[in-house]
């Protein structure tokens, strides 16, 4: 009986507001950070100017200033390259942005996340996409010399 209580309230909930999910984003990536940025691995940031935000989320001060640009874009929140939820949401971006390549796909990812590696680590996932993986013909991988 107290189940049945619990779905009616899911249902009476409705769809997620804006803010909340862009709530439960942050928490997500708080937690992501907490897990991965101890110890020996944040000594590695040091050299970044990092800080911590009002939400406790770490953030990365970029050199872009302009007024009109959003907040996450001039101070985008750092991410490790080794996390299945960095995994999911650089994959996430790149279906939703129709499967573009490495660089296209780092700009977009750049407007909101620092990803610690970003090119090393976009490229990895990218070649795990299966439509990808069919596009590209076998005989045409590319390698340092293929442009020299």
């Amino acid at each position: 009986m107290n189940d049945d209580n619990c779905l009616k309230q899911l249902k009476d909930l409705g769809e997620l507001s804006k803010e909340e999910l862009k709530k439960a984003e942050l928490k997500i990536l708080k937690k992501v950070q907490e897990d991965l940025f101890q110890g020996e691995k944040v000594q590695r940031l040091k050299s970044l100017p990092t800080f911590i935000d009002a939400d406790l989320i770490l953030r990365i001060k970029t050199k872009l200033l302009m007024p009109e640009d959003d907040e996450n874009f001039k101070i985008p929140i750092v991410l490790p390259l080794d996390h299945h939820v960095v995994k999911s949401l650089i994959l996430s971006n790149h279906q939703d942005l129709g499967h573009p390549g490495g660089q296209s796909l780092m700009v977009a990812l750049r407007e909101n996340y620092w990803i610690i590696k970003s090119r090393r680590t976009v490229k990895k996932i990218t070649k795990t996409c299966i439509f990808v993986k069919d596009l590209m013909p076998a005989n045409q991988k590319y390698r340092k010399d293929h442009y020299l």
